[in-house]
């Protein structure tokens, strides 16, 4: 598929994927696809850092986007259909979704899968937002580009850090969605004037290690809770 000068792979597999059949997710899927960040080192949109096989969006303006010709009139998808879409997109772990004070934080499961990265070619697309987008120009010298990146590092700011831990867990694609968004939700979470979220309150914090613990906690808990059920019928 081509869409100016840039491209993006889809599988011939896809069309076997249950999702070929439900007309909005499909078409969700591709636009988020093709308007994901393909840049290494992400974006900056206003407090947030969207990394690369992102996309930061409102469920409105999804429903804008997805506007379809239907007897000569432009219409719309219900806000509750868009919904919907995504749901079944994250159930069939195709995407991620994180919610922010900015919007939905998308993130596409094996980007690098759809939009694998051109090692002799540098892309610096600008972005039009309302906050000033600070990007890579490509100029000045390695050693300096190097030093202006550190000091960025030392400055990220919690939602941001909370962004890139979501994206590792996502990475983790073999974990049903909801247990993976569950622990992103237990982990990022702090007190409104607390600088550091729960994860990183820990010594040392490896997210597979720390996942494969919580899943077998969750069936302890689970059989605990059935034990109990049964307990209480009896």
């Amino acid at each position: 598929m081509e869409f100016g000068d840039t491209y993006f792979k889809v599988y011939r597999k896809l069309f076997d994927n249950s999702i070929w059949k439900h007309i909005v997710a499909f078409r969700l899927f591709l636009w988020i696809l093709g308007n994901a960040v393909y840049n290494i080192e992400g974006v900056e949109l206003g407090t947030l850092r969207v990394m690369r096989g992102q996309y930061l969006r409102s469920y409105r303006k999804l429903s804008e986007d997805l506007a379809y010709l239907e007897n000569k009139q432009i219409k719309h998808h219900s806000i509750s259909t868009i919904y919907r879409a995504v749901d079944k997109l994250v159930k069939l772990k195709i995407i991620g979704k994180l919610e922010t004070g900015l919007g939905t934080l998308f993130t596409v499961i094996n980007y690098d899968k759809y939009q694998p990265l051109r090692s002799n070619i540098k892309t610096f697309e600008p972005i039009q937002t309302d906050e000033k987008v600070e990007r890579g120009t490509g100029l000045g010298t390695t050693a300096k580009r190097s030093e202006n990146n550190t000091n960025k590092d030392k400055k990220v700011k919690k939602e941001e850090r909370a962004n890139l831990f979501a994206e590792k867990v996502y990475s983790n694609n073999g974990y049903p969605q909801e247990d993976l968004s569950a622990f992103i939700e237990y982990w990022t979470e702090s007190g409104e004037n607390q600088k550091k979220m729960r994860f990183e309150k820990e010594k040392v914090f490896d997210i597979s290690i720390r996942m494969k613990t919580w899943m077998q906690n969750k069936e302890k808990w689970e059989g605990k809770k059935h034990m109990e059920t049964y307990l209480d019928d009896f």
